[in-house]
């Protein structure tokens, strides 16, 4: 199981945190590509997210500096029941346990 715990607050009349990070927890699918293909494929859940950056859990720790693209189910459709997918592509820049931040590109 992907462990999401993390405490982010929304301010009163739904105004965004003070750090500018919003509380999204979704399902992703992420590929860490390079030169030859795709690396590493995997599944995980968004915890957090702004405008540069975004946090995932994965069941492992995610290299470093990698180039990442990410699917994110988001959680809001459209009026028709649509459902949504935010594509990202950044680079890892941290990792904490299954925690990962990634830089938006």
């Amino acid at each position: 199981m992907i462990s999401t715990t993390v405490s982010a607050e929304v301010g009163p009349r739904g105004q965004r945190p003070s750090d500018g990070w919003y509380p999204v927890a979704a399902d992703v699918a992420y590929k860490l590509v390079g030169m030859g293909g795709i690396l590493i494929e995997g599944r995980g859940r968004s915890v957090k997210i702004s405008s540069s950056c975004i946090l995932i859990a994965t069941e492992a720790a995610l290299p470093l500096g990698a180039l990442i693209e990410i699917v994110i189910a988001w959680p809001a459709k459209l009026d028709d029941g649509a459902c949504l997918n935010l594509h990202v592509r950044g680079r890892t820049l941290r990792s904490h346990g299954n925690h990962t931040a990634v830089a938006i590109t």
